[in-house]
């Protein structure tokens, strides 16, 4: 939204994800989701086009593959909210590569591999 826009478009955020890990990406703050030992949102979007639990960012096999939330789908099925990569609708789940540009509600993110592939 252009409130979030201005507020924090001059901004670059970085987040560093490990190989096996799993990333909740969603709009529901720290501050509701804290628990003794960790947070529910690892990647806090302030946009109000992303649900509080809006994505799943999963590494594995060597790969990070994001999906949808199943919070972000309703009961038929239907999707709530965008969330795409490379410009098509997300529907299951995708391997990302370097340099894809994911669009989470209104808010556009790039994935960046920092590994070099072994020839």
């Amino acid at each position: 939204d252009a409130r979030t826009e201005k507020k924090y478009a001059q901004l670059q955020k970085t987040w560093e994800l490990q190989k096996g890990d799993r990333y909740v990406l969603g709009s529901l703050g720290a501050d509701k989701t804290a628990t003794l030992y960790s947070q529910e949102v690892q990647v806090f979007l302030p946009d109000e086009a992303v649900a509080p639990r809006h994505a799943i960012l999963t590494g594995r096999n060597g790969r990070f593959h994001l999906e949808r939330h199943p919070e972000s789908v309703d009961p038929q099925g239907f999707f709530n909210y965008a969330l795409q990569v490379g410009g098509r609708e997300l529907e299951g789940a995708q391997v990302l590569q370097s340099g894809d540009e994911i669009l989470i509600g209104g808010t556009r993110l790039r994935f960046q591999s920092t590994e070099t592939s072994r020839g």
